[in-house]
């Protein structure tokens, strides 16, 4: 009965990771601009899934959690000690670039995508996390509030900054 339960456990957890878990390195990688840190985050995001076996109320309950639970860990990296010391080379950005670009299904050229993924990875990580969970993510306003906690005033005034940066670089390119 109890390697029953496990399996089940396990199959639950591969159908999760497969439906979040491209979301979840998206996220961590907005957040930590590194390709390996988003992968750690990723496992630990399903990690804390697997000990805690929350029960979710709907499929967007069951998005948010893992989506918050990615953000904690994603900031917790960012400030710890170790990981301001560490500088990261334009290499790790244009392979998930790269792959980021593989994976569009927009229709747009290769070099539209890329330019604009390389301009959202460019924001700083306030910014780029705002426009991640709006477009890609297709959270609304009010809902990345919530995840990020913080106003909804200060998600429009983040998404509004984001988007004049973006212009103006995208103007230069």
């Amino acid at each position: 009965m109890e390697n029953e339960s496990k399996t089940e456990n396990e199959s639950q957890a591969a159908r999760l990771l497969e439906k979040h878990g491209d979301r979840v390195f998206r996220t961590a990688f907005m957040y930590l601009k590194n390709y390996q840190d988003a992968e750690d985050v990723l496992q630990m995001t399903f990690e804390k899934y697997l000990i805690a076996k929350p029960l979710f109320k709907s499929e967007e309950h069951e998005k948010a959690w893992f989506l918050r639970v990615a953000i904690n860990i994603s900031k917790n990296l960012v400030t710890s000690g170790w990981k301001r010391k560490v500088i990261y080379d334009d290499e790790q950005l244009r392979l998930f670039a790269d792959e980021a670009v593989a994976q569009d299904n927009t229709g747009d050229s290769d070099d539209n995508s890329e330019a604009v993924l390389k301009a959202v990875l460019a924001l700083p990580k306030n910014l780029s996390v705002v426009i991640q969970l709006f477009y890609y993510e297709e959270y609304s306003v009010a809902q990345i509030a919530d995840l990020l906690e913080i106003s909804v005033g200060n998600v429009t005034t983040r998404l509004n900054r984001a988007r004049k940066k973006l212009e103006k670089s995208l103007r230069e390119v």
